[in-house]
């Protein structure tokens, strides 16, 4: 072979040797600026859902979780993580709009359980009923949304008997005379959660008391009812339950009454029947023979 011949083809693969290697070396350099620039991109964690939420959901460590989003992808309203809290440490309430799976949960789509609007901090299957109060009917003023408090009702007691027996009619009279005269109170709801207190739905940052107009209670169907009806009847109170005690017993003893409240009535009947015994006698009786049988009556 001509010896120019095999100098060229010689040079010619050595140029190619080397531009494949210059290729190889530019296409790997690449290839490890764009993994490098992939890696570079900043990341932070978002709150979305991880299970359908409907409308009025509260959000649970079940249906909610934080996922892994570029930090340019971030869009306002967004839940960020911080400082490595859990989900509800940073976001707790219900949805006022229903929330796909994996979905950004976004601040504005989620309503406190302290309150935002009413109907979304109202458990399933209760209403929310309003009552009247003053400054000596809702502890002072010191009732605040999410305590707990038991209803009271005062009301004026109207008692008759009637019976065609004058003496049995005298002891019927005597009986209610004994446990009321005029006005009686007793609890008719206990335990139950402030929603509101006039149209504030949350605890708020000034301090002392504040004297509302307007109480709004959490109650269930049967319980509005017996408000409803409570209303009409007399006066309502509210008495503040300490924080945590959700113990309801049951009424021991008669019902709170005008009567039984002082002592006064049992006093006067004390001293009567004193004035009547140093007379000579426990009191006036009729004595009625019939046959065989002798009965002793009271005289009125």
């Amino acid at each position: 072979m001509n010896k120019n011949v095999l100098i060229a083809f010689g040079g010619a693969t050595l140029i190619a040797i080397v531009v494949a290697m210059l290729l190889s070396a530019m296409l790997k350099g690449g290839k490890e600026e764009k993994q490098a620039a992939v890696q570079e991109v900043p990341k932070t964690q978002i709150m979305v859902a991880l299970k359908p939420i409907e409308v009025g959901n509260l959000l649970t460590e079940a249906n909610v979780k934080w996922k892994t989003w570029p930090v340019d992808a971030v869009f306002p309203g967004t839940v960020e993580r911080l400082d490595k809290k859990k989900p509800l440490e940073v976001l707790s309430g219900r949805a006022i709009r229903p929330i796909a799976i994996d979905e950004p949960i976004l601040k504005s789509a989620i309503v406190s359980d302290d309150g935002g609007f009413l109907a979304a901090a109202l458990e399933p299957g209760y209403r929310a009923v309003a009552v009247s109060v003053g400054a000596s009917t809702m502890a002072g003023g010191f009732i605040n949304p999410g305590d707990f408090v038991d209803v009271i009702l005062t009301y004026r007691v109207s008692i008759s008997a009637n019976s065609p027996d004058e003496f049995v009619q005298g002891k019927m009279q005597e009986v209610i005379a004994e446990n009321v005269n005029r006005y009686a109170t007793e609890t008719i709801l206990k335990n139950i959660k402030v929603l509101g207190v006039d149209q504030r739905a949350t605890k708020g940052e000034e301090t002392g008391a504040k004297v509302g107009k307007t109480i709004t209670l959490q109650v269930d169907e049967r319980q509005a009812e017996i408000m409803a009806l409570g209303k009409q009847m007399g006066d309502i109170s509210l008495a503040l339950r300490p924080l945590g005690d959700d113990k309801i017993t049951d009424p021991t003893g008669p019902v709170v009454s005008d009567v039984r409240i002082i002592r006064m009535n049992r006093e006067v009947a004390a001293e009567m029947k004193a004035l009547i015994e140093s007379a000579g006698g426990q009191q006036h009786n009729v004595r009625i023979y019939n046959g065989g049988d002798v009965q002793n009556l009271p005289t009125r």
